[in-house]
Order: C-alpha cells, then structure tokens, then sequence
C-alpha cells in the first residue's frame, strides 16, 4: 500500500466498506497505562467520507474516539461556565435579600399594629356589647311605660309615688 499502486478493485473495495460507514477510532487500552489502540469498525451514522487515492499515503477515514468526545463536552462546559457571570448573579441574589428582608420588617410592624387593634378590640367589645345591652333595656323599660301610660307621649310623664 504504501508505494500508492492501488489496484482499482482495492480503492472500490475500501470506497464501499467506508461508504457503509467503516472508520478507524483511536480508544483506550488501559486507564491504568494509557495505552491506547486504532479499532476498525463500523459506524453507520458516521459523516460521509470520500478517500483521496492520490495522497501518500492515503488518509483514513475516522470518528472521534470516546476520550476525545469527552474532551470535546468537557472543553464546552467549561467554556459555558467561564460565561457564567457569578459576580452579577451574587450582586442580584444580596439586592433581592435585603428586599425581602425590609418587606418582612413591613409585614412584621403591620401585624405588630393588628396585634394590637384586636387587642384594643377585645377591651371596647365588652364595654360597647354592655352599652348596648343598657340601651336595649332601657328602651324597653320606655316602651312598657308607654304601653301602660300612652298619654304620657302627649303630657310627659307623671312623677311617681315617692319621687
């Protein structure tokens, strides 16, 4: 192969085999070493890939290997966490704190004056419910008179015995 006199029946064999997706990938042998390996294997959803037969020596098609795709992933995140603009986020987050803490101080004084409205409430309840209570006897004490002495709509009211 390497003195570039491919047969033709050769390149259409290997342009057929690449064209079904066969590719050559670099993968680990060892974690523990890191000896690594080219595998030659099929891979239907690999991009097409055309050989060119007149370099030498001629280039193989491949796929990324499964380190070289987490490279790739890692390199991408750590680049979007890079952008992330944590600065910015803890400026906003202390902004919105403190917010919440004023409001909560807000809050705490309107329920402190509710507190004691209802405490003012449940002193004057009593004496008013009481007011009432003298007022409706007292009506009635006036109505029984007039049922008993209608005139006095009219003259007044007679002293009593004794007054």
């Amino acid at each position: 192969m390497g003195d570039g006199s491919h047969s033709a029946a050769h390149r259409q064999m290997v342009d057929a085999l690449i064209s079904r997706g066969f590719r050559a990938q670099l993968r680990t042998g060892s974690l523990l070493t890191g000896a690594l390996y080219v595998a030659m294997d099929f891979f239907p959803d690999a991009p097409p890939f055309k050989i060119d037969w007149t370099q030498h020596p001629v280039r193989v098609a491949t796929v990324p290997g499964s380190f070289e795709g987490i490279d790739a992933t890692i390199a991408s995140v750590i680049k979007k966490l890079d952008q992330v603009p944590y600065q910015e986020i803890g400026e906003d987050i202390r902004t919105s704190l403190t917010g919440v803490k004023q409001t909560l101080r807000r809050v705490d004084r309107t329920l402190t004056g509710f507190d004691q409205t209802l405490s003012g409430v449940d002193q004057e309840l009593p004496n008013a419910l009481s007011e009432v209570n003298e007022a409706a006897r007292s009506l009635r004490s006036l109505a029984d008179y007039l049922d008993r002495h209608p005139e006095a709509l009219i003259k007044g009211k007679k002293p009593e015995k004794g007054e």
